[in-house]
């Protein structure tokens, strides 16, 4: 049987303190290194720098607003993470469906994450 797995990272450039805000960056992105629509690999660059990342101690990284990416709290137990990809990172054109090009459904249960940055 094959089994797909997707796989996307997050980058971002500081140091992510819980403090139930959004944090500035014009230097974040989301990168599709393997999706479910077979695409190349690709860069999302932030487009609303304002909204970039939003930092809270009750859940995962939330990316963007409304959230392009969500990360729920216990996540590796629920399927309450999603995607909403296109709120303030830049969709590639070819993108069939904006909502689940990352994780392949909407809602997902990551197996694991990471979030990298550089001081």
């Amino acid at each position: 049987m094959l089994v797909l797995k997707l796989l996307f990272l997050f980058y971002f450039y500081r140091y992510l303190e819980s403090s139930g805000r959004y944090a500035f960056t014009s230097n974040a992105f989301i990168v599709s290194l393997r999706n479910k629509e077979g695409m190349e690999a690709f860069k999302s660059l932030v487009t609303i720098p304002s909204r970039a990342i939003y930092r809270c101690s009750s859940q995962g990284p939330s990316f963007g607003f409304g959230h392009d990416l969500y990360i729920a709290n216990n996540a590796h137990s629920n399927q309450d993470s999603y995607t909403w990809f296109g709120s303030a990172y830049s969709v590639p054109s070819g993108v069939q469906d904006q909502y689940t090009i990352l994780a392949g459904t909407k809602y997902f249960t990551p197996d694991d994450w990471e979030v990298f940055y550089l001081d």
